[in-house]
């Protein structure tokens, strides 16, 4: 157990002196950690970035490889998004995370990629190969735990079916855990101030 001594800044802006110890510990899924286990893990992340790297977003990928190029070609503006998603499908036909298997963020960033390259009507394969793994994933829409929910799921998933859906891609809207998401998202569109929730 790591012991933290605190400092007080005294409104003058001088240091006071030490003038209590705590204790922290934190509680993950019925497992005790040290806080010092914690702080080493995040030391070690630091440090293996470099300057302004942050990890790259699939789902964010995708938006930016919509956009059309500003100079009036048929082209996308950045291409590199583009290719990007075509180096970084894994092997299940999924984009996202390859050591975290969360059901919710799979699809979004799927359904975001396959979004994208369909726009551009290029790298069919690829996109074929993500619908299939949609398809066959739906179902554990229902296994993932509400701790991990994303941020506006409700939201975000039905608007990226729209998209898919007027695109042609033909993705099912009528299984049970699509309605039941469907309704969250009524729910919530109903209510303005509930959208407030989505930023906590």
């Amino acid at each position: 157990m790591m012991r933290l001594k605190a400092n007080v800044k005294a409104p003058d802006g001088l240091i006071c002196e030490p003038y209590e110890w705590k204790q922290f510990k934190i509680q993950l899924k019925d497992e005790e950690r040290d806080m010092s286990e914690m702080l080493d893990a995040i030391r070690a992340e630091v440090k293996s970035m470099v300057d302004g790297t942050i990890n790259v977003s699939a789902y964010d990928t995708a938006w930016v490889a919509l956009v059309k190029n500003v100079d009036g070609g048929d082209g996308p503006q950045f291409p590199s998004c583009i290719d990007w998603i075509v180096r970084n499908q894994l092997a299940d036909g999924s984009w996202g995370d390859d050591t975290l298997f969360l059901a919710q963020d799979r699809i979004i960033n799927t359904l975001a990629c396959i979004i994208a390259l369909k726009s551009w009507n290029i790298h069919h394969d690829k996109c074929r190969k993500g619908l299939s793994f949609v398809h066959e994933n739906l179902w554990r829409l229902t296994e993932d735990d509400e701790d991990w929910m994303l941020v506006g799921f409700e939201i975000t998933l039905p608007t990226l079916l729209d998209m898919a859906k007027n695109l042609g891609l033909g993705l099912p809207s009528d299984e049970p855990v699509l309605q039941e998401i469907y309704a969250k998202r009524e729910i919530k569109l109903s209510n303005p101030l509930d959208l407030q929730d989505l930023t906590k």
